[in-house]
């Protein structure tokens, strides 16, 4: 992770942790000028994570129930032994010869992290982690869906991306999510990831859920898909086993890295 994307967690910890921070003690803590804490603290509140009062930053309460800051830079660190035994065990399933549509994501990226390099595969993929990755990789060839860089989910998003995702065919879609609900299905933080994820849903034949199990019970704003539409659920172990059965129920296949 670069210096900014470190500091502004150091930072949310410190608030989170103190309730809030003038802008002084904070360049102070982080050995930082005042300036820089003035950058770090309006990403944070365009992100709904903190409030900026009279040379102070207050932390938002409602940070961990909202939608709007659910994304990469911020979750990044989150449940990181998790994500990484997920995406090993996801690249156990990308086979030789196989077109695969990586979704955006951080547990994605450890997808791609994990896939064999000089793979015989073709990938397509639209957010800047998972294209970082892949193309370390040498594989057989790489196709990008860009579009307009949104830089809270590392997502490249256009019409014309999403019309190469429907014209493509894959055998897999290895997909995310930032909220799983028995009542109200998988759901997403930003509206602009929906018609990427759905095209990219009925373009594969075989559709891969990677999320770790803090994603569960939890609703975002924007939904995309049925947990039915789902065909495989790589999760780890500390899935509860209520939700065990229920992914059971589905008919959709479980595994537990």
């Amino acid at each position: 992770m670069n210096g900014k994307a470190n500091r502004l967690d150091m930072i949310l910890e410190f608030l989170q942790h103190k309730n809030g921070a003038s802008i002084k003690e904070l360049a102070t803590a982080f050995d930082v000028s005042e300036m820089t804490i003035r950058r770090d603290l309006t990403t944070l509140c365009k992100r709904n994570i903190v409030n900026l009062v009279h040379g102070a930053a207050i932390y938002n309460p409602d940070y961990n129930n909202s939608p709007f800051v659910l994304d990469g830079l911020y979750t990044k660190n989150l449940m990181q032994d998790e994500k990484e035994r997920i995406g090993k065990m996801a690249a156990s399933f990308v086979e030789s010869g196989d077109v695969i549509i990586i979704d955006s994501g951080s547990t994605t990226e450890k997808l791609a992290e994990h896939i064999e390099a000089g793979a015989n595969i073709d990938v397509y993929c639209y957010s800047l982690n998972a294209l970082t990755e892949i193309c370390s990789k040498d594989v057989y060839r790489v196709t990008m869906c860009g579009g307009t860089y949104q830089p809270n989910t590392q997502t490249f998003v256009c019409p014309e991306g999403v019309s190469i995702l429907k014209s493509t065919r894959a055998q897999k879609m290895f997909l995310s999510t930032t909220g799983v609900s028995s009542q109200l299905d998988l759901t997403c933080g930003n509206f602009y990831e929906v018609e990427t994820k759905i095209a990219g849903i009925n373009s594969s034949q075989t559709q891969i859920l990677l999320t770790d199990s803090s994603k569960f019970d939890k609703i975002r704003s924007n939904y995309f898909a049925n947990l039915k539409e789902v065909d495989i659920v790589i999760t780890d172990t500390g899935l509860s086993e209520e939700w065990r059965e229920t992914i059971k129920a589905a008919g959709v296949e479980l595994y537990l890295a």
